[in-house]
């Protein structure tokens, strides 16, 4: 046998042999999970910050969603959802730690979920949802574009609750903060991982307007100087992601093949005559259905209806958009390792233990 034919066998046992072990990642994380059938729930139209660009407040008719529901209206609600076979719950707000008897009759019901939070206030430990605590930057910055303080107060809530992961949405101009909150999140025993800023509509419309006046949400950005990513600061935040991977091992729960996919300047999705994502993976989901603060179905296009979608880059749609779509190219063997590793994280960033 000669030295070239003896290479190529020992790369081909290499590859076959890391095929097995991909095989075993994926049968260990289907007993693990299972079938994931979730949906989202707005559970009040009440928040304690104003963040620019507000993904929830952006929209047309916010104010027509009356929020007079009892507990018990609540409580029986979620049962229902129980009922139709929902077994992760996806509890947005506005603020949802601003009704924590809502949580609670959610996890009594469905026991599996994440709540998406600002962190203010605490959520109580017998709720044994994720708690997923948005941060936009280290303290200056980040009060400036949130309306008032809010990391500190968060660190200091979940430190060392191991239901709580930091996400840092990255914008144009925090990325040179990426290492603070690591620092902060490592100090503090708090997992962190990363979004992308997403733009609404609304948000879109009054960069390019020059007579549209400001807002509580819309207070700080212009034409010339708002959260947009471009292609060089989607370079920047991938080389400060790669340098605190490095650095804080430990804390950093993110996947660098999924950046690659979620930060291409295109987009990440073919749209339709309207501009609706037609490729989005909770859109394509049967069962998966966003409801208001009045228990009803939202009429909206998705779980985030403001949100343009050929600019989404929203990490907890994207994440069920990357795995749906590359889920049905795994006989590539790279794809599935890629594929493996992704939904590793977000088994780590969104399946309590």
């Amino acid at each position: 046998m000669t030295k070239a034919s003896r290479v190529v066998n020992h790369m081909n046992t290499l590859t076959v042999d890391n095929m097995k072990r991909t095989l075993q990642r994926y049968k260990f994380m289907r007993k693990k999970i299972g079938r994931v059938a979730g949906s989202n729930y707005d559970l009040t139209n009440k928040c304690n910050l104003t963040c620019e660009g507000c993904l929830y407040f952006s929209g047309d008719g916010v104010e027509n969603y009356q929020d007079v529901s009892t507990c018990s209206d609540w409580e029986q609600f979620f049962q229902r959802e129980a009922k139709r076979g929902v077994n992760f719950a996806y509890i947005a707000g506005a603020e949802p730690s601003l009704v924590p008897d809502r949580i609670i009759a959610a996890w009594q019901a469905i026991g599996n979920g994440v709540v998406f939070t600002n962190g203010i206030r605490y959520i109580d430990h017998d709720v044994g949802f994720k708690i997923h605590i948005s941060v936009w930057g280290d303290v200056e910055q980040g009060q400036s574009y949130r309306g008032i303080h809010s990391p500190m107060k968060a660190f200091v809530n979940y430190a060392g609750d191991d239901r709580a992961v930091v996400i840092m949405t990255l914008n144009a101009q925090n990325i040179s903060e990426i290492r603070n909150v690591a620092y902060r999140c490592s100090e503090y025993d708090l997992p962190l991982s990363f979004s992308y800023f997403s733009p609404t509509d609304d948000y879109l419309y009054r960069l390019n307007s020059g007579s549209v006046g400001r807002s509580e949400y819309f207070r700080i950005s212009s034409s010339s100087n708002n959260l947009l990513m471009s292609q060089d600061d989607f370079r920047r935040a991938r080389s400060a992601i790669e340098q605190v991977m490095s650095e804080f091992p430990e804390t950093i729960v993110y996947s660098l093949a999924f950046d690659s996919w979620l930060s291409n300047p295109d987009g990440v999705y073919v749209l339709d005559e309207h501009g609706t994502a037609l490729n989005c993976g909770n859109r394509l989901t049967h069962d998966f259905k966003h409801f208001s603060v009045m228990m009803e179905e939202h009429p909206g296009k998705c779980c985030l209806p403001n949100i343009n979608c050929k600019e989404c880059r929203a990490y907890a749609v994207s994440y069920a958009s990357f795995l749906t779509r590359r889920g049905k190219k795994l006989h590539a063997d790279t794809v599935m390792e890629q594929w493996v590793d992704v939904w590793e994280v977000w088994a780590r960033l969104f399946i309590s233990e």
